[in-house]
């Protein structure tokens, strides 16, 4: 199992941050050299299911998941889905969303843990999407959370 922490500070409002979780803002956050089609998305409250293609439509690369976790207190909220039908070589996958206010902004942070059920395969995945997690930070500080 490996892990992947990311850490961003926006200049938005934690309440606008909060509310712009949305379908449009994971349009917004898809990896730049692969196309994704929503086919379905519920929302992140828990049970909450989403669907996604990936790739070209020949490729049919599907990712479903689910919302296994939500909650709100003041200055704190977050998500957390599960990996249902995911792309090979992923076995596992836990994607925890949490924001937390901070002085007139928020801090956006993306908790993954995932695995392909082959240690060696997960070191070689790791950087793959190390990277295009990082590439979030500035997809969520340009971002119009509205």
């Amino acid at each position: 199992m490996r892990k992947i922490f990311i850490r961003c500070e926006v200049a938005v409002p934690f309440e606008q941050v909060c509310a712009g979780f949305n379908k449009q803002l994971l349009e917004a956050l898809s990896p730049a050299l692969m196309k994704l089609r929503i086919l379905r998305y519920d929302g992140q409250r828990k049970g909450d299911k989403f669907s996604m293609q990936l790739g070209p439509k020949i490729f049919n690369i599907r990712w479903e998941g689910m919302v296994s976790a939500a909650g709100q207190t003041p200055g704190t909220y977050w998500f957390e889905d599960v990996g249902l039908k995911l792309p090979f070589p992923l076995k596992h996958w836990k994607h925890k969303h949490l924001v937390r206010t901070s002085g007139q902004g928020a801090v956006i942070m993306d908790i993954v843990s995932f695995s392909t059920g082959n240690s060696f395969i997960d070191m070689c995945c790791y950087p793959l999407l190390k990277n295009m997690f990082q590439a979030r930070i500035s997809k969520y500080q340009r971002y119009s959370f509205v």
